[in-house]
């Protein structure tokens, strides 16, 4: 039994059963952890808060990689600034991505920019705000604005984000250009961007349309300081990193010599 998702991938019913009952069975897994941070967050106590969530959200990515027998090759993990915050920036090939960048960047708590699509997964939307996940309405600039603003105030507390500047999956074709403005939240709270290259994750789900393990590989490249960049630079900062994502990424999945561009984007 098949149905037919928006991005015109068939999504397999059977085959994902008991994939979806171990997804839920990892959210279950940290349901405690999901507690403390509330109470950790209501307290004001954002040290401990991002503790709970770091170690949390590396528990439910380890759990799924393991269950799903998903492996992920890491080069650069020495150039991992000490602490945060910072800003993780990586191509986005499809929901192996998350539960990936978890698994590996293990000293850093971080919540994500999302779709409000994912807003009304039940369980896991719940989830996904406690731990600092923030929704960007796609079309609305005033509720964008709003998010990056929110962002940034996060990012001054201490909290990570990570950013997919292509603002949708690729499902392993070719990169998209990253979004301008995209890497606003950085520029505004000063703080280093990390960019991150993914290669094979659309494996985990978007090449056969259910859950299953495969092997990836992941670059974790040189942060960039942003503190004293110009206003030129500011502006060419999505362009700057998207190309040392992409051309990273070209040496596993070969690119065109021309990005797609924004216009041509959109499912």
């Amino acid at each position: 039994m098949e149905i037919e998702l928006k991005e015109k991938k068939k999504f397999k019913i059977i085959q994902n059963i008991i994939p979806v009952i171990k997804v839920y069975k990892a959210l279950l897994l940290i349901k405690p952890e999901q507690i403390a941070a509330r109470k950790a967050h209501a307290e004001g106590d954002y040290a401990k808060e991002q503790e709970i969530i770091r170690t949390a959200c590396t528990k439910w990515a380890r759990y799924l990689m393991k269950v799903f027998g998903a492996t992920v090759d890491v080069e650069g993990y020495e150039n991992l600034p000490e602490k945060g915050p910072v800003v993780f920036v990586a191509n986005h090939q499809g929901y192996g991505d998350i539960p990936v960048l978890y698994s590996v960047l293990d000293k850093f708590q971080f919540g994500f920019l999302a779709k409000t699509d994912l807003s009304h997964i039940p369980g896991y939307s719940a989830w996904m705000l406690d731990f600092h996940t923030l929704f960007l309405e796609r079309g609305n600039s005033r509720e964008a604005l709003k998010t990056i603003n929110e962002a940034v105030e996060l990012l001054n507390n201490g909290f990570s984000i990570l950013v997919f500047p292509e603002g949708t999956r690729s499902h392993g074709n070719p990169m998209r250009a990253f979004k301008k403005g995209s890497l606003k939240l950085a520029t505004k709270a000063g703080v280093p961007v990390v960019p991150i290259t993914l290669s094979n994750t659309y494996t985990y789900f978007e090449s056969q349309g259910y859950f299953k393990g495969n092997h990836a590989k992941m670059i974790i490249h040189k942060p960039i300081e942003t503190k004293d960049l110009s206003r030129h630079e500011q502006n060419e900062l999505p362009e700057t990193t998207f190309w040392i994502v992409r051309d990273a990424l070209n040496k596993f999945e070969p690119q065109p010599e021309r990005p797609l561009g924004e216009e041509e984007t959109e499912e």
